[in-house]
């Protein structure tokens, strides 16, 4: 893969320890050759390089180079992990995942926000020329600007790495929008340091860009250090590896369950795979906290590594009023979330400063780093799957056609609660019936982007705060369109004619729960369902609005040997082999196929594949065996305890 950081400098620095970084010249265009490539030659704005800072190099990069991977530092300033530039390998497997790299993210100081502290330091009439220029050129990224404005949170020094596709997407409407500030702003009275005002706009641009955009983002350690400082560290870590194994941190581990019986069972598989991994952990029940304290006092006389909790569960306890339990106990919380994070949106903003907090989407991890300033360890973990013990059937001996477990949620039976958002001109109420139904209109959309849509549509703005208390409670409405989509889908296949058996709290309700090629089962324990998997031939699957994520039952599904069919999530559609419809439109391909995916708005073509596997269960036999091999390999708790482990202890 050709992967390549372009090392913004103006003056000559010392040989870099990685190939793959390359010493480029801003500014070079009439000042001495310092052997670099520069920005003067080709298509370029090097003559620009006062007031545009390293966006001359940038703006070259963009019309001049042809690459995978791109990315952007500086000569003092870099990516680093374990004290050395992040290698061309590691750059190489993140963008596996991640579409995106930036630094982490930088706060204002204290009692400011993003357009305060600019105007402090600068002038806050260019923002304001800024916000001009984008509602007339870019009215959609309008919202996104006064968020980004009002919000504490910056990345500075114009540096990221990413695709080179998507490097030029933002280019693109950066420079458009820039050049066209250019026209109209007076910079009489500007020193020398406030005439680079374009590379001063651009750190502030850039999150305002971010937001808008469906990408996976990573954010990695920035350090300010000279290049030979890094080949002393690199030096030193050669020597220390060939003397004795750093210390270890002590394996012992608190879990918390307790309230939800799904929540439960994930807590209970990640215990038992650290215990084989040769942790000792202690369980704590929340509902018996009162009897649990003893065996805790007990157990963390000796250190404790952290504490793993689901959904926030525990997150905020406290032994001592005011004080939370986990940073009194100087134990880091790490909090996995398999729900949008806007439902625990009170818990994450009294978060313990050392809780880490680990989304099954990648666009929830997106949206706590955006929201969350005080939470300064995010990170992406994809729900798992529980290996199942009964023996592995094949098709021909499976009894149940089309197996769907999930329960249907209806919004009028959300119980009444104290709303904390309020705002003179939005009627919550009436707004929430009309993101249903753009979210039904448009399902490749995160319940986010629909909701900064409408806000845009009705030239309403909000500031960060206001935003996070709206999404909270409108956020039934995104459980509402998937249990719509559940009810089409399911009532579209026993039209059709296949048989299908049905688990979950609340379908009684439909006035069609007693179709003639419908098995209603009503609620069952969490376990006795993933039983029942295994003597399915295909399980449908709806994610819980996961865009870019996926929800356990894909991987029981696979884990239980049956042929999954789920919506697709830009992470499924990377990382499973789907069938292919066969050129001449009358069967499909299923070489090398996990998975089977549908699109949520293409219902039709879901019940044509069913049929076909239904009707070729050798070719959903082979579907199955791949996913169940590949679910074992990479996607159980055991795999999720070993990346927990690997990323964070």
């Amino acid at each position: 893969m050709d992967t390549r950081i372009y090392v913004m400098t103006h003056k000559s620095i010392e040989k870099l320890p990685d190939d793959t970084y390359i010493p480029f010249h801003v500014g070079k265009k009439g000042k001495m050759d310092l052997g670099y490539p520069g920005d003067d030659t080709g298509e370029e704005i090097s003559e620009k390089n006062p007031y545009y800072c390293e966006l001359t190099g940038m703006y070259w990069v963009w019309k001049n180079v042809t690459c995978d991977i791109v990315g952007i530092c500086h000569y003092r300033r870099f990516f680093i992990k374990d004290d050395e530039l992040l290698s061309k390998s590691y750059i190489e497997m993140l963008m596996k995942n991640y579409s995106v790299i930036v630094p982490d993210s930088a706060c204002v100081p204290k009692g400011s926000k993003v357009y305060e502290h600019y105007a402090s330091r600068h002038y806050g009439k260019d923002l304001d020329l800024c916000r001009e220029v984008i509602q007339e050129k870019y009215p959609e990224y309008l919202d996104a600007f006064d968020f980004s404005m009002d919000s504490i949170l910056v990345s500075m020094g114009n540096m990221w790495i990413t695709r080179k596709d998507v490097y030029d997407r933002y280019c693109q409407w950066l420079f458009d929008i820039l050049f066209e500030v250019e026209k109209r702003l007076d910079m009489t009275g500007y020193d020398s340091y406030q005439q680079r005002v374009f590379g001063f706009l651009s750190e502030r641009l850039f999150r305002v860009w971010l937001l808008m955009q469906q990408e996976n983002i990573r954010e990695e350690k920035v350090e300010l250090t000279e290049i030979d400082v890094l080949w002393k560290k690199k030096r030193l870590k050669e020597l220390k590896r060939s003397g004795e194994e750093a210390v270890r941190p002590p394996k012992r581990l608190l879990f918390l369950s307790g309230l939800d019986e799904t929540l439960d069972l994930f807590t209970e598989e990640l215990n038992h795979a650290f215990v084989q991994m040769g942790y000792e952990t202690l369980k704590l029940d929340v509902r018996n906290l009162h009897d649990d304290w003893a065996r805790l006092a007990q157990f963390i006389k000796e250190p404790v590594i952290a504490a793993i909790t689901f959904n926030s569960l525990g997150l905020n306890m406290e032994l001592v009023e005011g004080q939370n339990i986990w940073e009194q106990l100087n134990i880091p919380c790490i909090n996995i979330l398999v729900e949008h994070p806007c439902c625990y949106h009170g818990a994450l903003l009294k978060a313990p400063f050392n809780a880490v907090v680990l989304c099954a989407d990648q666009n929830h991890m997106k949206y706590v780093g955006m929201n969350y300033p005080n939470i300064s360890v995010t990170g992406f973990l994809p729900n798992a799957g529980c290996i199942q013990i009964a023996p592995y059937k094949n098709m021909e001996e499976r009894k149940i056609d089309v197996l769907f477990a999930g329960d249907l949620f209806v919004p009028e039976n959300k119980k009444t609660q104290i709303s904390l958002f309020t705002h003179p001109v939005i009627n919550v109420k009436k707004m929430s019936k009309e993101i249903l139904q753009d979210l039904m209109e448009n399902p490749s959309y995160t319940t986010e982007v629909i909701v900064l849509k409408w806000l845009a549509r009705h030239d309403v703005h909000l500031t960060g705060e206001d935003f996070c208390l709206l999404m909270a409670d409108i956020h039934d409405m995104e459980k509402a369109a998937v249990s719509c989509i559940c009810e089409q889908v399911l009532k579209c296949l026993a039209d059709s004619g296949v048989k299908i058996t049905l688990y979950g709290k609340g379908w009684e309700k439909c006035n069609w729960i007693n179709h003639p090629n419908l098995t209603y089962e009503g609620s069952l324990p969490v376990k006795k369902v993933l039983e029942k998997m295994n003597d399915a031939k295909i399980i449908i699957n709806i994610l819980k609005w996961f865009k870019d994520g996926t929800q356990s039952s894909v991987f029981d599904g696979m884990l239980a040997g049956a042929a999954v069919v789920a919506d697709t999530s830009k992470y499924l559609a990377e990382n499973f082999r789907d069938m292919e419809k066969l050129s001449d439109g009358l069967g499909y391909s299923t070489e090398n196929a996990e998975i089977v995916f549908f699109e949520l708005d293409k219902i039709q073509e879901l019940e044509e594949k069913v049929k076909y596997l239904l009707g070729h269960l050798k070719e959903a036999q082979r579907i199955a065996d791949r996913g169940y091999q590949r679910a074992k390999k990479q996607h159980t708790w055991n795999v999720r305890a070993q990346e927990i482990e690997e990323a964070l202890f």
